[in-house]
């Protein structure tokens, strides 16, 4: 009968052992040509998939220096203001700087995509120029004839479309890059496990150690420890994929409220402008001598009246989508102009205590909204009349309070669909940061919030 006493005895023969020792050597070496391959392969993987990444930056600089030069051009054309002519000067010398580099940067496969793209840049920047061109000679016919032919925005369009193939083509290949670093990984992996199980095998099967009771049981207590740490990864690695995925789920929230703003400034906003100078051009045309003028112009002025109501209704909502005095002001005097709308708006005492703080972009965001979501609330349902926020920096740590004296609320007893706070909590956890709602019937609520101060001032929102 064989048994592992037996079977361990034959590789004792030392013409067995020097075999193994072969053996050994052998498995080494393939070890470490399998692991040369797998190196070389994913180390150009991951440079091309740099060059795509480096790519997808220039083309989303490219895009974004095109629509800056549309928007500064538009203003240009209907205010006749020269600083929009000088960004819209500047705004073109980036995409003649970003074309360069694009088109030196570019890839072999998406070659001809990007120089169609290119040619749709060219073509835009052609149009453009000969507008802003004609608005400097006073020939505002011409560049209102080539503004309503629509060639303009068909060629935006263009480039959006010519620009979003390239990129998704990018990203098809950064995930087969993806792949394939993964696949190197796990046959390096799987390499090294069988080589060192081997190694082991043959070190157990010499030495005739496999059958002690001391060593099954230090393997299995290996074993439970192993499966332990691997339990705790993967309790880690799940709450690291869980606050990334609410991560990107605000950031395509954010983002869709950014596209939404600036169809709406893109789009809206040009179709009133051209309806207001269409009112005014028929108000300077009405034969005012005509029994019927008085009530032309007072329709006309009504009309005009109702244009602008438009305009002023289209920035507020616009203002809601993406704030703009975040990012053109900072925090502090965003959180102002809020609590002032809010105490405007609603007729509450809104008192402020606002200090300087470093914050990126995302987390300046991230209290924005929680401030807004707030003051929304109190405005539902508080039935509040004072409210007090509070901003301030304590060592490393940004602190955000929002208190009012309204009716409160049983915090034990929160409904299932209470999304605002739920919104709140996950916006300030994907942020690494901390939320505390406290309130109880009659006492009103205070909302409680702690994020990482950022320490470097380069490129954050105060």
């Amino acid at each position: 009968m064989l048994t592992v006493e037996t079977f361990t005895k034959g590789f004792t023969h030392p013409f067995m052992r020097k075999i193994l020792t072969v053996l050994v050597f052998l498995t080494c070496a393939a070890l470490l040509v399998i692991n040369e391959i797998n190196f070389r392969a994913t180390n150009l993987a991951f440079d091309e998939a740099a060059t795509a990444r480096r790519v997808n930056l220039q083309l989303q600089s490219l895009m974004l220096a095109v629509s800056d030069a549309e928007s500064t051009q538009r203003s240009y054309l209907l205010t006749g203001d020269e600083r929009y002519q000088a960004d819209f000067i500047q705004h073109m010398s980036d995409i003649d700087t970003q074309s360069a580099q694009l088109s030196t940067r570019v890839q072999v496969g998406v070659r001809d995509s990007v120089d169609a793209l290119l040619a749709h840049v060219r073509d835009k920047q052609k149009i453009m120029g000969e507008t802003v061109a004609m608005q400097m000679a006073g020939d505002v016919q011409g560049w209102q004839r080539i503004v309503q032919s629509g060639a303009g925005r068909e060629l935006m369009r263009k480039i959006q479309a010519q620009g979003a193939h390239v990129i998704a083509f990018n990203n098809l290949r950064l995930k087969r890059f993806d792949v394939q670093a993964r696949q190197s990984l796990q046959i390096a992996r799987l390499a090294m496990a069988g080589m060192l199980l081997f190694a082991v095998g043959m070190i157990i099967l010499i030495w005739r150690q496999t059958v002690a009771k001391e060593r099954r049981e230090a393997r299995v207590q290996q074993m439970l420890e192993a499966e332990r740490i691997q339990l705790e990864k993967t309790v880690e690695q799940r709450t690291e994929s869980l606050r990334r995925l609410a991560a990107h789920l605000q950031l395509v929230r954010e983002d869709e409220r950014a596209r939404l703003a600036r169809e709406l400034h893109d789009e809206l906003g040009a179709l009133l402008t051209t309806a207001k100078l269409d009112v005014a051009r028929l108000r300077s045309r009405v034969d005012k001598s005509s029994a019927s003028a008085q009530d032309t112009l007072e329709r006309l002025a009504h009309l005009a009246q109702i244009l602008s109501d438009g305009v002023a209704l289209k920035r507020r909502i616009i203002e809601d989508l993406t704030p703009s005095a975040l990012s053109n002001l900072g925090l502090v005097p965003a959180l102002e102009n809020l609590t002032r709308d809010h105490a405007g708006n609603t007729g509450m005492a809104v008192v402020t205590r606002l200090e300087p703080v470093q914050l990126g972009k995302d987390k300046a965001l991230t209290v924005y909204r929680l401030v807004q979501e707030a003051l929304t609330n109190c405005s539902k349902y508080a039935r509040a009349s004072r409210i007090t926020v509070d901003l301030w920096a304590e060592g490393d740590t940004v602190h955000v309070r929002v208190c009012d004296d309204g009716c409160g609320f049983d915090t034990s007893q929160l409904a299932t669909g209470s999304h605002g706070l739920a919104g709140m909590q996950y916006r300030v956890e994907t942020q690494r940061g901390s939320i505390q709602v406290d309130s109880s019937p009659g006492n009103g609520t205070t909302i409680s919030a702690q994020l990482p101060q950022d320490p470097a001032p380069e490129g954050g929102v105060t």
